[in-house]
């Protein structure tokens, strides 16, 4: 099959022909809009108040531990409760956190450990609704290629980390941490909104209450021997969320101290990686077959490990911008097999809790977080970046040795 064969851009936005899939990416956009500038500003809000390097990667321990602890309640919940009314009560908690931190924020009486505690809320909502808004995608399918909702799934999550950040940050630099706030706050209110327009799914399992909160550590013990693909996945999840993702963490310190960049300069920066994710992202759509889904998978986290490396020897503005690119389309190779490759391995009942399982192992971002926070603390930023990717790069290697010895081939 020749390249133009293969490549075929007017596949692009098929999912969108479906009106209900239209409404979910719309609601997910805006939802991943949300929360990741609100994880921006809060960092943005402790650095300004601290300036301790350590003090800020607290914030994504706080926001990100809570997928670690209760990520497969949440893949058990999307597979026994409904979807949508999860999804609603998560947004309005996520609010309320806002508000009160934007309250605080006006009546000048803020302190560093309050992110904490609004930023803790926010991360155990993310917790609870991230394996219900992944569910979702396959149910409003339709049959279409699974990869092609995902990926399009991950170009909203790329627009989010390209506007959210870059207009909080020029909002932030003009009129302060109000205004970033409240655009935050708006963000959540128009993604409930959305999500009331999403229709209504019956749950594929009925469990009592009791059951429902009970770990089922037997169906997962079954679940990943059935189904060996779901193990390598989950421990590049783990590899890239524990050394890779953490550079975002860092990214203010290095932009401030390093680079010398106010707080617009330092928006846009942080934005750039979401254009590398939106050009990987589009170009994954665009097949029209897509081969080897976890080639795609492994070969993305080689790419952002080696941008993070060269991110970490870069000394100015511009040549740091491309490089970030560089690692954004490394991680929309990432991010849009992950969840392609379990749903597409695993039966429509078992679903939610392996992508459960997917989001423990991103819980484990936070533990990276503070690993990172520490060696840069006692090194600098930079050093701290260069171990991580070394060590990264090493583990994802292994990886797909190991799968190439073990021989497990996964569906496509």
């Amino acid at each position: 099959m020749s390249y133009s064969q293969k490549i075929s851009f007017k596949h692009l936005f098929d999912p969108f022909y479906n009106p209900k899939y239209k409404i979910l990416w719309f609601s997910n956009m805006i939802s991943y809009q949300s929360r990741w500038t609100q994880l921006i500003v809060s960092n943005w809000i402790v650095l300004e108040i601290t300036n301790s390097p350590f003090l800020v990667s607290l914030v994504a321990f706080c926001g990100t531990i809570p997928l670690f602890f209760i990520g497969i309640l949440g893949g058990q919940f999307a597979d026994q409760l409904p979807r949508k009314k999860l999804l609603l009560f998560t947004a309005s908690a996520s609010l309320t956190a806002s508000l009160i931190i934007l309250g605080e924020i006006i009546t000048n009486s803020i302190e560093y450990w309050h992110i904490y505690i609004s930023i803790s809320i926010i991360g155990i909502s993310w917790a609870i609704d991230m394996p219900s808004r992944r569910s979702l995608i396959h149910d409003f399918m339709d049959g279409k290629p699974i990869a092609n909702g995902v990926a399009l799934d991950s170009i909203g999550i790329s627009l989010a980390t390209m506007i959210g950040p870059a207009l909080a940050g020029v909002l932030m630099s003009i009129y302060g941490s109000i205004s970033s706030l409240a655009l935050i706050c708006i963000f959540y209110i128009i993604s409930i909104f959305s999500i009331n327009l999403i229709p209504t799914t019956t749950q594929s399992n009925q469990n009592s209450k009791h059951q429902l909160l009970k770990i089922q550590y037997k169906e997962i013990f079954n679940l990943l021997k059935t189904y060996p693909i779901i193990i390598p996945t989950i421990f590049l999840t783990i590899v890239m969320n524990l050394l890779m993702f953490p550079y975002t963490f860092i990214l203010p310190v290095i932009a401030k101290n390093t680079l010398g960049l106010e707080h617009d300069l330092m928006g846009i920066l942080q934005a750039t990686p979401g254009i590398g994710a939106m050009i990987g992202t589009i170009l994954i759509c665009s097949f029209t077959k897509l081969p080897d889904h976890y080639k795609i998978y492994s070969n993305g986290c080689l790419i952002a490990f080696l941008g993070v490396l060269c991110f970490a020897i870069s000394t100015n503005f511009i040549t740091s911008s491309f490089i970030l690119i560089l690692v954004g389309l490394g991680t929309a190779g990432f991010a849009s097999m992950q969840s392609t490759i379990i749903l597409t391995n695993t039966p429509y009942n078992k679903r939610g809790l392996a992508l459960g399982l997917i989001t423990i192992a991103i819980g484990t971002g936070p533990f990276g977080a503070l690993f990172i926070g520490q060696i840069a603390e006692i090194f600098n930023p930079q050093n701290a970046l260069i171990l991580n990717s070394l060590l990264g790069l090493t583990l994802t290697i292994l990886s797909i040795i190991s799968l190439k010895i073990k021989k497990i081939t996964p569906s496509n």
